[in-house]
């Protein structure tokens, strides 16, 4: 389905869009999540962030609050994750 989605923006939207990376949220260590992430992994290779967003019910409470995760719980585990993503994604 992402191949499908970047081909649409490009169709549509901009043709010379390319694709920065690739994350997973709602993360949890199942079996299911670490064989999506495998063949995630061998499909996209480098452009697969090394952070995962974790299953959090911080991060499933912020949407009715209306705040974001950093503002509603900023000691979440959800939040930790996030800034982490954001760190990787600001080193590449």
């Amino acid at each position: 389905m992402l191949d499908d989605v970047v081909k649409e923006v490009r169709k549509r939207v901009n043709p010379n869009i390319t694709l920065g990376g690739v994350f997973f949220t709602r993360y949890n260590n199942r079996k299911l999540n670490r064989e999506v992430i495998k063949a995630i992994g061998a499909k996209y290779g480098d452009k697969v962030f090394k952070t995962k967003i974790c299953e959090n019910i911080a991060l499933a409470e912020t949407p009715l609050s209306g705040k974001s995760i950093f503002d509603y719980d900023p000691r979440s585990n959800g939040a930790a994750d996030y800034m982490e993503l954001v760190e990787e994604i600001l080193t590449r």
